[in-house]
C-alpha cells in the first residue's frame, strides 16, 4: 500500500522535462519537423509550421519560406506564426512585401494587422499600388486595414473609398464595405417618434358573484394525521450515526422492509465511525435507486468500493451513473483501472463517464495506460478514440502508451487519429513520434508532426488548447483511379433533399473526395452532401 501511495504521489508531481534535458531528442525533432517543410503534402508542411512556429528559433528564415508555399492553408499558418513573433518579424514581412510573389505577399499583409501603427504606411502602399490582377493582395490589404481598428486604420478610409468606386469586383466591393463598417462607421440613424399611445376604453366595473345556491352544508374539514409514529424510528436510526458502524442495530435497520428506515441506515453509516464500507456495499444491492445512490456517495467520501461502484457508469439511470462518476473521481487514482473495465463494454454511459474521469483523475490514472493502450486497438471505434482521449490528460506519466498511440494514428476514423496524436504530444518529445515522421502514410506523417509540434510548445511555455485537430492532409492512402477534375464539373447538381448515396453522380464524387489532387477533392467536397456520405467520409470532407 505504501508503495502505491509513493507511485501516486510521485505521479503528482511529475516535472515536465526542461528543453535542456531533453537537448539530443529536441535537435532530433527539429531536424525531422525541418524536413517535413519540405513533404510533398500539405498537410504535412502544415504540421512543420505549426511545430518550428512552436520551437521559437530565433531564425524566421524557415517561416519565411513558408509564405511561398503553394497552398493557402500552409502559407496562412506561417503567416499566423509570425504574427505572434512581433517585432523581430514585422522587417522580414515588409520585405516579402515589397518584393514577393503575389501568393506570399498576400499572406504577409493578412498578418500586419497585428502591428497597429506600424502597419499603415505600409498598407497605404499596398492599397495605393496593388494592380487589379493582385486581387488576393489587395483584399487581404483592405481586410487588414478593418482588422486595425477605428483608430489606427482610419488614415486608410480615403483609399479604401477610392478603390471601392472604381472597383468592378464584387468580392472586393463587400470586403470594402466591412472595412468601411469597422472604421468610418456611419452615425446610427435617430430613432422614429413613439406613436401616439391610444386611448385606454374603460374597464367594466367588477360584478358580485352570485351566491351558490343549494342547501346549506357543514365546512369541509381535513383529517388529521398523527406523524410521530412514522418519524420516531426514522430519527432513532439516525442517531445511530453517532455510533459505530457496525451495530446491530444499523444491520437490522438496513435490512428493514420500510425503505425510508434502510435509506435512514445508510446515512448513518456514513457518519458513523468505524468501517462502514462493508455494509455500504451490501447497500448497493437495495432495490431502491435512492438509497443506491446514497450508497454510492458515502463510499466515495470514503474512496472505497471502486470495483463494486464502476458498473453503475452503465446505469440507465441518468442520476445514478452521475453519481457513480463523482464517487470514483473522490476516490482517484484506484477508480482507474475499474473505469476502464467498463469502457471496455462499449456502452456509452461508461465512455461518457469515463472520459470525465480521467481528465479528473490526471496523471494519477497513469497506471490505467496498459488497458487503455489496448482499447486503442478495439473493434469500436466510440472505445478507441475516448481510449486516446482519456491518455491525454495523464501526460508524461503515460509514455509506455507511445507504441499504442502511434498505431493508432493508422486508424481509418480520423477521430482517433487526431486525439491518438494529441495524446503522443502530452507523453513530450518521443522516439516513437519521431520515427512515425519518416512513415509512408501521408497522414501519420502530419499527424506525427502535430504530436512533436505540441511537445515542443510545451517545452517551451506556449499557450495550447488541446482540442481534435484537422490538418489539411491531402493523400490518405486511398486507392485510385480516382475521378478527374473535368469529371466533377461535368456532374450535374444534385437535386435538394437527400440524394441517394448509391446514385452514380453521388457515388463518383464519393470516390473524388479520396483523391490527393484538391482540384478533384475539394470541388467534389463542397458538392456533396453530408446525407450521402458515411461517417469516415464525413471526416475527409471536414
Amino acid at each position: 500500500m505504501r508503495a502505491r501511495l509513493l507511485a501516486i504521489v510521485g505521479f503528482l508531481l511529475v516535472v515536465r522535462p526542461s528543453a535542456a534535458d531533453e537537448a539530443p531528442i529536441l535537435d532530433r525533432a527539429l531536424a525531422r519537423v525541418h524536413a517535413g517543410l519540405r513533404d510533398p503534402d500539405r498537410g504535412v508542411r502544415f504540421a512543420a509550421v505549426e511545430a518550428l512556429g512552436k520551437a521559437k528559433d530565433p531564425s524566421l528564415d524557415p517561416l519565411v519560406a513558408a509564405l511561398s508555399d503553394p497552398e493557402w492553408c500552409v502559407r496562412q499558418e506561417a503567416a499566423w506564426w509570425l504574427r505572434r513573433r512581433g517585432e523581430p518579424a514585422l522587417s522580414r514581412l515588409v520585405a516579402v512585401v515589397k518584393s514577393g510573389g503575389s501568393p506570399s505577399r498576400a499572406s504577409a499583409v493578412w498578418a500586419l494587422s497585428s502591428f497597429g501603427d506600424a502597419a499603415v504606411p505600409l498598407l497605404r502602399d499596398v492599397l495605393a499600388n496593388v494592380s487589379e490582377s493582385d486581387a488576393e493582395v489587395h483584399l487581404e490589404a483592405i481586410a487588414a486595414a478593418g482588422r486595425l481598428g477605428k483608430d489606427v486604420g482610419a488614415p486608410l478610409v480615403p483609399l479604401i473609398r477610392t478603390f471601392l468606386d472604381a472597383s468592378q469586383s464584387k468580392e472586393k466591393k463587400e470586403e470594402a464595405d466591412e472595412a468601411l463598417a469597422i472604421l468610418d462607421p456611419k452615425p446610427p440613424e435617430p430613432p422614429k417618434p413613439a406613436p401616439p399611445p391610444k386611448e385606454a376604453k374603460p374597464s367594466p366595473a367588477p360584478t358580485e358573484p352570485e351566491p351558490a345556491k343549494g342547501p346549506e352544508s357543514d365546512p369541509v374539514v381535513p383529517p388529521s394525521f398523527d406523524l410521530e409514529p412514522y418519524f420516531r424510528p426514522i430519527e432513532a436510526v439516525l442517531a445511530l450515526g453517532k455510533g459505530a458502524a457496525d451495530s446491530d442495530a444499523l444491520g437490522k435497520a438496513l435490512a428493514d422492509p420500510e425503505r425510508d428506515i434502510r435509506m435512514a441506515a445508510v446515512i448513518a453509516l456514513d457518519r458513523a465511525t468505524g468501517n462502514a464500507t462493508p455494509r455500504l456495499l451490501a447497500a448497493l444491492r437495495d432495490p431502491n435507486a435512492r438509497i443506491v445512490r446514497l450508497a454510492i456517495r458515502a463510499l466515495g467520501r470514503r474512496r472505497a468500493g471502486a470495483i463494486e461502484i464502476a458498473p453503475f457508469l452503465r446505469d440507465s439511470a441518468l442520476a445514478t451513473s452521475e453519481e457513480a462518476r463523482e464517487a470514483l473521481e473522490r476516490i482517484g487514482a484506484d477508480a482507474a483501472v475499474p473505469t476502464v473495465a467498463q469502457m471496455e463494454s462499449g456502452h456509452y454511459g461508461a465512455l461518457h463517464h469515463g472520459r470525465l474521469i480521467f481528465e479528473t483523475l490526471g496523471p494519477a490514472g497513469a497506471h490505467a495506460t496498459a488497458r487503455l493502450g489496448a482499447l486503442l486497438a478495439h473493434e469500436d471505434v466510440n472505445v478507441r478514440e475516448t481510449a486516446a482521449r482519456c491518455l491525454i490528460p495523464m501526460g508524461v506519466g503515460a509514455r509506455a502508451a507511445a507504441p499504442s498511440l502511434v498505431r493508432a494514428l493508422h486508424d481509418p476514423r480520423l477521430c482517433v487519429v487526431a486525439n491518438a496524436a494529441l495524446a503522443l504530444g502530452h507523453l513530450g518529445l518521443t522516439d516513437e513520434a519521431i520515427a512515425a515522421t519518416e512513415d509512408p502514410s501521408a497522414r501519420v506523417r502530419a499527424y506525427a508532426t502535430f504530436a512533436i509540434g505540441w511537445a515542443i510548445g510545451e517545452l517551451n511555455g506556449v499557450d495550447q488548447v488541446a482540442y481534435e485537430r484537422r490538418l489539411p492532409v491531402l493523400d490518405i492512402g486511398a486507392k485510385g483511379p480516382f475521378p478527374t477534375a473535368s469529371d466533377v464539373e461535368t456532374i450535374a447538381p444534385l437535386d435538394e433533399g437527400e440524394p441517394h448515396p448509391g446514385a452514380p453522380a453521388v457515388g463518383v464524387l464519393r470516390r473524388a473526395i479520396q483523391s490527393k489532387d484538391p482540384r478533384v477533392a475539394i470541388p467534389a467536397a463542397a458538392r456533396l452532401d453530408y446525407n450521402s456520405v458515411d461517417a469516415t467520409e464525413v471526416e475527409r470532407v471536414m
